[in-house]
């Protein structure tokens, strides 16, 4: 099993207008793929991502984790991902 660990966010986004409704449009969608969790659990994370909250994720599918990364860190989101030794060999 995969954890993102997100430390922080960027203190000054800059201008996101566009860019920052396309990211979460696309936050949204990988999370309703990606997500191993209820839909209301799901709606919750995304509503605390885009209150960018710092936090640990650990109820993303192994396969969707790298992408979700991408996105966050699109959005100015300090992540870290890390994998238990349980997945070794999945």
């Amino acid at each position: 099993m995969g954890t993102l660990t997100i430390k922080g966010w960027d203190e000054n986004p800059g201008d996101w207008d566009d860019a920052d409704s396309h990211a979460n449009a696309e936050l949204s969608k990988r999370l309703r793929s990606g997500f191993a969790g209820s839909p209301a659990a799901r709606k919750q994370l995304e509503r605390d991502l885009r209150a960018r909250k710092a936090m640990v994720i650990t109820t993303i599918r192994h396969e969707h984790l790298e992408s979700v990364r991408q996105v966050l860190e699109t959005m100015g989101a300090d992540v870290v991902l890390s994998f238990s030794d349980e997945s070794v060999g999945d």
